[in-house]
């Protein structure tokens, strides 16, 4: 999920993070979709924390492990996210009903999944996305033309260097924020 080699357009929309992947709420021009200019923070969040999780496990466990999670939404009937985020109730109860469905393995690798998620999506919430110096990246819309965002998401080995005086003046700033 997230983890691919294939083209990514980032289309603009207004609407919840859920509802985004529904192809008449994006924008559209005279002859195009009308793009964004790259990731919101929750979404640059997100998908870090998406990749951080599938860097964790082995690439033929995770492929098993989304192929029985995606059968298991099917054989609960579950087609759409909205079935499980409209209601909160009933969204908690179909997706213990999926979890249930999967063999133990299974099920604690899902639960993991979600734990290794949530606490990255957690720990990344303010920082570095939002006041460190990923912030001063350039963002692209395309990844054909430049990475959405950090395709490597290792601090060490950016794929795109920032200008030294960028950081100089990221670096001046945070000082300058600590001591107030």
């Amino acid at each position: 999920m997230l983890d691919h080699p294939e083209r990514v357009l980032i289309v603009k929309t207004n609407v919840p993070m859920s509802s985004q992947h529904d192809p008449r709420r994006w924008k559209v021009g005279r002859d195009s979709f009308v793009l964004a200019e790259g990731l919101s923070t929750g979404a640059r969040i997100l998908r870090h924390a998406l990749i951080h999780f599938n860097h964790s496990i082995p690439t033929d466990k995770r492929g098993e492990m989304f192929s029985a999670l995606f059968d298991a939404f099917e054989n609960c009937d579950i087609s759409d996210v909205n079935q499980i985020t409209n209601h909160k109730l009933v969204g908690t109860y179909l997706l213990g009903k999926v979890l249930m469905s999967l063999e133990p393995s299974q099920r604690q690798i899902i639960t993991s999944m979600f734990a290794d998620i949530w606490n990255s999506y957690r720990t990344n919430l303010n920082l570095p996305f939002v006041d460190g110096e990923f912030q001063y990246y350039p963002k692209s819309n395309d990844s054909k033309k430049a990475p959405i965002f950090f395709e490597f998401y290792d601090p060490d080995h950016p794929a795109v260097k920032l200008d030294k005086e960028v950081l100089k003046r990221n670096k001046d700033a945070m000082q300058k924020h600590s001591k107030e």
